[in-house]
């Protein structure tokens, strides 16, 4: 096992953790300085885990290497989602929104369907109170 502060690498099962201590009132500058210092220690410990392999004639594939992140926050784990709400807005994680315009045009498209059919039963005026209306399409 290396151990580097509060980083631990163990080569036998290419498992290394590293952990990220938040704390209150600190400058901006500060955040920045203790996350680029903990991504140089994980860094490090990276190097140290490749060349003890290497000592030990043992090889790994980087490209195959996964990791995962892990967050916390007043001692509950956060979820990592695949989208956030924001204002009503489903947004991919990629900064995408397609998937929610599609769940909201998809009904559109369905109640303009219906008061298509529905244009010689009703008025243009009835029409569109059946449009604007929660339910009232689901009577048709």
């Amino acid at each position: 096992m290396l151990q580097t502060s509060n980083i631990r690498c163990y080569a036998h099962d290419n498992t290394g953790d590293a952990f990220y201590i938040g704390w209150d009132n600190i400058s901006r500058t500060e955040v920045e300085e203790r996350r680029l210092q903990l991504v140089s220690e994980i860094e490090i410990s990276l190097e140290q885990v490749s060349e003890s392999s290497r000592c030990k004639f043992a090889q790994f594939n980087p490209s195959k290497i996964d990791r995962s992140i892990a967050l916390s926050f007043q001692n509950t784990t956060l979820n990592n989602n695949k989208s956030i709400g924001f204002l009503g807005v489903n947004i991919s994680k990629k900064g995408q929104y397609r998937g929610h315009l599609e769940s909201k045009a998809k009904p559109a498209t369905k109640n303009l369907g219906v008061l298509n059919r529905a244009l010689r039963y009703f008025t243009s005026r009835h029409r569109l109170l059946l449009y604007k209306s929660p339910r009232g399409l689901y009577v048709i």
